[in-house]
């Protein structure tokens, strides 16, 4: 509990007016999926920062928030259409909390009526813990978060991701009948 207050601190240290949305239910309406994201974080300025939290029982990033090499090991190439992508937990993460940018910024942002949400920053959280004779032992916050990238690339990614899925999940008697 102390160590998710510190990020509090941290987070208000840098951002003094920050207002904090928790457990947040995010729609987007274009692809009709939704999801819950850990943490949003408005920092005053008109954007906002996601925050998602993932268990590991290791580090995923330098001091730099770049992500290491065992957090970007590939597992082999993502189903198709997007098999010149490789997946690898860095990836599965890129994906899942762009998505989350995506179905934010289709929202009006609350402390600003009639002006849509800006999500400029997102950052993975991770939880290490250790785990004994099947029941978790200990946890703490990693050292490092993890920067994941947040431009038109990975915007248009997140974006063809949820159109895909939306194509599965309408054909999906036909697909699997």
């Amino acid at each position: 509990v102390s160590e998710f207050r510190q990020i509090k601190k941290d987070i208000l240290d840098m951002y003094p007016d920050a207002i904090f949305y928790v457990e947040q239910h995010l729609v987007s309406k274009k692809h009709e999926v939704g999801g819950f994201v850990d943490l949003i974080v408005d920092i005053g300025d008109g954007t906002q920062i996601v925050y998602d939290f993932k268990t590991t029982d290791a580090e995923f990033a330098d001091d730099e928030m770049k992500p290491l090499s065992s957090y970007r090991k590939s597992f082999g190439p993502l189903k198709a259409p997007f098999q010149n992508m490789s997946q690898s937990k860095f990836m599965d993460h890129l994906i899942q909390t762009n998505i989350y940018g995506n179905m934010l910024e289709e929202q009006i942002d609350p402390n600003q009526p009639g002006v849509k949400n800006k999500v400029d920053q997102i950052r993975i959280i991770p939880i290490i813990r250790s785990i004994k004779n099947g029941k978790i032992e200990s946890a703490r916050i990693a050292n490092n978060y993890v920067r994941i990238p947040r431009n038109q690339k990975t915007r248009e990614l997140a974006d063809n991701m949820m159109a895909f899925s939306r194509v599965i999940r309408d054909d999906f008697d036909k697909n699997y009948p």
